[in-house]
């Protein structure tokens, strides 16, 4: 289950974590380039000395290890790590471009692949200099925001190299298009005589190249790139490749993995050069994967096909030889939809497992071009291991439909790749999206991704697509059974996700982005999520040890930000009766041991964000009161974890929720954030922490606006509609014509227990003439 920061998917420092349980890689959209250190925010205050064990790795800690979960990659395009734990989820965006380079923009083509527990995500532009010229580690995304890097620095030997960014991407780009112009190698020179590009990172950014050591614990993730290293008295393997034409294939990569075991060899940089790739390896039974682009008379990639090869190579001196033919590559992958869709991207996702059951090589190749041909060779179950394919399509409605609409499907293929790669989805595959982009900002680029994960992924592919928000739009989702789905929302440097759906074909829902308030909060399982989903508590106490992670953002929906850019300021106060346990700066909750009895506490968390894409919610402030003792045992699901003082996580064992009150709102806004001169409403449903047992009922609540930034306020009608939903009605006066709303909101429940938050400028009244 995808959780992201500031979660922990093994008990490691989170401090020091990758992010995701799905592999996504999100394209398209066209942010700006970060500044390097733009991310990391001030260090967290120390906390006074009798405050209680502090956490060694602290992930409630907003610091720059933690804050660099968007990364410029050497080519200018920007990836974002998405979640935390073993399968990294990652959002592409192509760099925005350098405007004097030829083929400056990025095309939205890429690769995706998962090892030893990291995402890559590289450029198809790139491809041809891989394992050569380009180091990999350049586009180890993980390890790069595992070393806090915001930016790739790199260092070049054997020439110089363009600033790494657009300019490096817009060279790249030139130099790939002329190389195969010429039927080039790729293994020459960059740049007129560079040799090599490296990262010029710490070590742990450089952990690309033949690792060794043992298999994942989690066998779903593929191992070291290079599980065992390769000797010279080994049996040598050796793959033609040759092109659609029937011509060897002048220069491109491979992926040899070992598929009775995928720690005896693994290497998915092998080159391919001249239309052959060697390799000495151990005997037993092995899989050539590669994706291979063709290019026009210029140089530009016009298709590319997905083929591969199994053979055995067996005891003895005498090699192996083995061939991928790609003009076996011959099925055209087409979808044809309900209603009249364009094609914007399709993602084609490729796992080999090993004989062990282990994930032996989990990759994908995207394309966000329209029209872009993408191929495949047909091929039955194999012998040794398994083999998963699936197809992932974005379609957009033609120019000419009367209102917007969009789809997002995933087909599987049983057993090997289908002969027929024609998908046509029908209408009973469909759950239907009613989907709401609120934005306090009219015109407001955004950039909305869906992820589809069939029952056996571990990863997922799809792309960013701009959303002009404010904005309502129809979005189809299905395809193949036992689908879920993962949202998420780019808004300039924020990042915005929900917690994964199931696909309910035959269903509408509405869904509504961004709706405000949006005050920080706590975020929660989907309300479909399994009773034995993974989880880490986000408001839990285990034993003595307490914490609790708050998400900056929260809208009506669920969804949540994590370590939202735009928060310029936060400052958090946790104390037991007169004793201040936590006093801290820029920090995203509190984790500490505390005493062991049953005692009052009370968090206060206040933020303040920038207002970079928003004028509205930007200051907030939150105070919780509560009673906690050690549980007598633990109440929350055993699937969940739930972090120690250390900073690290563990299971539910004697873990159990803090009752925290919990507020969901619904303002009677325009998505646009604006309410009108007269009567107006707000819904508010009040709950507890996810996983808290027999929460007590919310026993009372009050609303109050104000017109005047709080000078003072105005108490609502608020009327109980049960199950913690309370609805509150008031007049706006004329003079409030054009200013902000300021919110306040009170909730107690029959434990005693409160709630006291407010919301500056939660909406906007209209301006009249």
């Amino acid at each position: 289950m995808w959780q992201p920061p500031p979660t922990a998917r093994t008990a490691r420092p989170a401090a020091a974590l990758g992010v995701a349980a799905l592999a996504l890689a999100l394209a398209l959209g066209t942010a700006p380039a970060a500044t390097p250190g733009a991310a990391a925010a001030a260090p967290p205050t120390p906390a006074p000395a009798d405050a209680g064990e502090r956490a060694a790795a602290d992930p409630t800690a907003r610091t720059a290890s933690t804050a660099a979960r968007t990364v410029t990659l050497v080519t200018g395009d920007r990836v974002t790590l998405l979640g935390d734990g073993d399968r990294p989820g990652v959002a592409f965006d192509p760099r925005a471009g350098d405007r004097t380079g030829e083929r400056a923009d990025g095309d939205g083509r890429f690769v995706t692949r998962y090892e030893d527990g990291d995402a890559y995500v590289i450029p198809a532009d790139a491809l041809p200099y891989l394992g050569r010229a380009l180091d990999p580690a350049l586009f180890n995304v993980s390890a790069l925001v595992r070393a806090g890097l915001t930016t790739t620095p790199i260092r070049a030997e054997g020439g110089s190299a363009p600033r790494p960014g657009p300019a490096f991407g817009a060279a790249l780009a030139k130099q790939a298009a002329a190389d195969a112009a010429h039927g080039g190698t790729g293994g020459g020179t960059l740049f007129g005589g560079v040799t090599s590009v490296g990262l010029d990172a710490p070590a742990d950014s450089r952990t690309d190249a033949a690792r060794s050591g043992p298999r994942t614990a989690d066998s779903r993730t593929p191992g070291p790139r290079t599980a065992a290293a390769p000797r010279a008295a080994d049996p040598l393997a050796r793959v033609t490749v040759t092109g659609a034409d029937g011509a060897p294939v002048p220069s491109g990569t491979l992926s040899l993995v070992n598929v009775d075991d995928s720690t005896v060899f693994r290497n998915t940089d092998l080159p391919v050069e001249n239309g052959v790739a060697e390799a000495n390896v151990p005997p037993g039974h092995y899989t050539a994967f590669g994706v291979f682009q063709e290019y026009d008379d210029a140089g530009g990639s016009v298709a590319a096909r997905l083929a591969s090869v199994d053979f055995t190579v067996p005891e003895g001196d005498g090699g192996t030889d083995a061939a991928i033919d790609l003009a076996q590559a011959d099925r055209r992958v087409a979808v044809k939809t309900p209603r009249e869709a364009h094609t914007s991207e399709i993602v084609l996702n490729y796992r080999r497992d090993d004989a062990k059951g282990a994930a032996a090589l989990v990759t994908s190749f995207g394309a966000a071009r329209p029209d872009y041909p993408l191929y495949v060779q047909p091929t039955g179950a194999p012998g040794t291991g398994g083999l998963h394919f699936n197809v992932q399509y974005h379609g957009e409605a033609p120019a000419s439909a009367p209102e917007p609409y969009g789809y997002d499907l995933k087909f599987d293929n049983a057993e090997g790749i289908a002969e027929d790669q024609e998908y046509e989805a029908t209408d009973d595959q469909i759950a239907t999206l009613e989907l709401r982009y609120h934005s306090d900002k009219p015109g407001r680029t955004e950039g909305s991704a869906r992820l589809l994960h069939l029952p056996y992924e571990d990863s997922a592919g799809g792309v960013y697509h701009d959303v002009s928000a404010p904005a309502e739009r129809t979005e189809y989702v299905g395809g193949s059974p036992g689908l879920t789905y993962t949202d998420a929302l780019k808004v300039d440097t924020n990042r915005y996700a929900s917690e994964p759906r199931t696909v309910r074909p035959g269903t509408t829902t509405p869904v509504d982005w961004l709706r405000g308030p949006l005050p920080p909060g706590l975020k929660r399982p989907a309300p479909d999520a399994a009773a034995d989903a993974d989880w880490v508590c986000t408001s839990c106490r285990r034993g003595d040890d307490l914490s609790v992670l708050l998400s900056e953002i929260t809208d009506s929906d669920g969804h949540y930000s994590w370590l939202a850019d735009d928060v310029r300021s936060s400052h958090l106060v946790l104390t037991s009766g007169d004793t201040v346990l936590e006093d801290r700066q820029n920090v995203l909750g509190t984790l500490l041991t505390v005493p062991e009895g049953e005692a009052p506490y009370k968090l206060v968390y206040d933020q303040t964000r920038t207002g970079t894409s928003t004028r509205q919610s930007l200051v907030t402030h939150t105070e919780w009161t509560f009673d906690s003792g050690r549980p007598a045992k633990g109440t929350v699901p055993e699937s969940w974890r739930c972090y120690r003082a250390d900073g690290e996580v563990d299971t539910a064992e004697g873990c159990a929720a803090l009752p925290l009150i919990t507020a969901a709102y619904e303002a009677g806004a325009a998505p646009d954030g604006t309410v009108p001169v007269g009567g107006n409403t707000l819904d508010v449903t009040f709950g507890h922490a996810p996983g808290t047992a027999d929460p007590p009922a919310v026993t009372g609540a009050t609303v109050e606006v104000s017109f005047d930034a709080g000078d003072s306020w105005t108490e609502a009608t608020t009327t109980a509609r049960g199950d913690g939903r309370y609805h509150a009605e008031w007049q706006t006066p004329a003079p409030a014509a054009g200013k902000d709303v300021a919110l306040r909101v009170s909730a107690t429940d029959a434990s005693g227990a409160t709630l006291h938050q407010t919301v500056e400028a939660a909406f906007t009244v209209t301006a009249t003439d």
